[in-house]
């Protein structure tokens, strides 16, 4: 089973998965969600419905700016340091799989 597989079945949505490991990989910068679903390859709606989770769990933040509200990884989330490991570990695990 694949890195993302086991986080699938730890979080049983795929979107939440991809939403979470995109913005835990790249803590340092904001996306709109047309963007987020563009990278992660999953529909508006999707993204939209698990954006609205993760703000209310506040693992996520969202600013507006002019037209575009953009989303982060909140690293202040107490949460945070274990997302982050477990999203660099099944990342890694996937990158080993894949190069056997």
């Amino acid at each position: 089973m694949n890195g993302n597989g086991i986080l699938q079945k730890l979080f049983t949505s795929r979107a939440r998965v991809k939403l979470l490991s995109t913005l835990v990989l790249h803590p340092d910068r904001s996306f709109f969600m047309r963007e987020i679903a563009r990278e992660t390859g999953e529909t508006f709606s999707n993204i939209r419905k698990e954006i609205k989770n993760l703000e209310e769990l506040k693992i996520i933040t969202g600013e507006q700016n002019h037209r575009a509200k953009y989303y982060i990884i909140n690293t202040e989330h107490y949460l945070y340091p274990e997302l982050k490991g477990l999203v660099v570990k099944t990342e890694e695990s996937e990158a080993v799989t894949s190069n056997k």
